[in-house]
């Protein structure tokens, strides 16, 4: 069916973004950790969070330590463990697990901005630049 008046519609040309798009997928580490949340009884249980730099990037990090074992997830990929989490329904205390890595998230996205806000105060001087 064509509108009278109409321009024909083309598809976008397609590009290639390779990195713009965060790419989360329910690896091995999630599933490790949801079953270790499982196993009862959970003798120990730690989170910690880092901005960490690499080079021009920084990104958030929650490392989990449980029972003897740890894992270091970006904070997107610890977002989508909180999801899951919360879906366990037959998990005891899923909900508090689930608040725990969003607090985590947060707290890591925090330290992110802080790094943001210091670097954006540091300015070289002259001769400076390396």
């Amino acid at each position: 069916m064509s509108v009278p008046g109409a321009h024909a519609v083309r598809p976008a040309p397609a590009h290639d973004f390779y990195g713009a798009v965060p790419v989360v997928s329910i690896d091995d580490d999630l599933l490790d950790i949801i079953a270790q949340l499982h196993s009862a009884p959970i003798r120990s249980f730690d989170l910690s969070t880092a901005a960490v730099i690499s080079g021009p990037f920084i990104e958030g990090r929650v490392c989990i330590r449980m029972d003897g074992r740890s894992w270091s997830l970006p904070t997107v990929s610890c977002s989508v463990l909180a999801l899951l989490v919360r879906l366990e329904r037959d998990l005891r205390a899923c909900d508090l697990f689930a608040d725990a890595f969003n607090a985590a998230v947060a707290q890591a996205e925090a330290k992110v901005d802080a790094v943001h806000a210091w670097s954006g105060r540091i300015r070289p001087t002259e001769g400076d630049e390396g």
